[in-house]
């Protein structure tokens, strides 16, 4: 730490932060309506950086109530049998992943600092929440499609849509990548819902 740098000692919530997101799911400054201004000290990229990161973690927490609160996920904790010094970790599962043939949806943790429900950091900090989380195609696709045929082919149009012209070359070999493994993912569906239900410790004879 530099002689003048202030302490790494930040907020632990938004409030804290005077920070909120609208009604348009932009996150805004309580006092000023501002948007969020990473050179909060100027000379100090370091504090600054640190302080963004601060933020990130409250957001990742927002992100996963969210996941709970409007998608209506469950969390899973793993291993479900486990003693307490075991190092665990935890998944997010669509409320009847454990008794729907034909549709299930799992949220994995990735690695680095965007976690289950997150595109990027960055953009929810800067842009909005449909920009930044998936939490607009956790909807859709619960809302539509009775296969997953179906619920993909709609989450690709729609992430088709939300991308620039520019990437149109990545985005047409995506869904051509994907378009050859929507056939495969069906025949899968029923051992990976067994794959879950072990994972939980649920699993069912059927």
């Amino acid at each position: 730490m530099k002689k003048d740098e202030p302490p790494f000692t930040f907020p632990k919530t938004l409030e804290e932060f005077e920070y909120a997101f609208n009604e348009y799911g932009q996150l805004r400054h309580l006092k000023s309506g501002e948007p969020f201004v990473f050179n909060a000290r100027e000379d100090l990229h370091r504090w600054n950086q640190k302080r963004y990161e601060a933020l990130g973690e409250i957001i990742t927490q927002y992100v996963y109530e969210l996941l709970e609160k409007k998608c209506n996920m469950t969390k899973q904790i793993l291993p479900a049998e486990r003693t307490d010094d075991e190092p665990t970790s935890f998944i997010y599962l669509s409320p009847d992943a454990l008794s729907n043939p034909s549709k299930l949806l799992v949220l994995i943790q990735g690695s680095g600092v965007v976690r289950a429900g997150q595109w990027a950091r960055r953009l929810i900090i800067n842009q909005d929440l449909d920009s930044g989380t998936q939490i607009p195609f956790i909807t859709r696709a619960m809302e539509v499609g009775d296969t997953t045929k179906e619920v993909e082919a709609i989450l690709l149009y729609e992430l088709t849509n939300k991308m620039n012209s520019a990437d149109s070359d990545q985005i047409k070999n995506a869904i051509r990548s994907q378009g050859q493994r929507l056939g495969q993912q069906e025949e899968h569906m029923a051992t990976m819902q067994q794959e879950v239900q072990n994972l939980t410790g649920n699993y069912k004879h059927r």
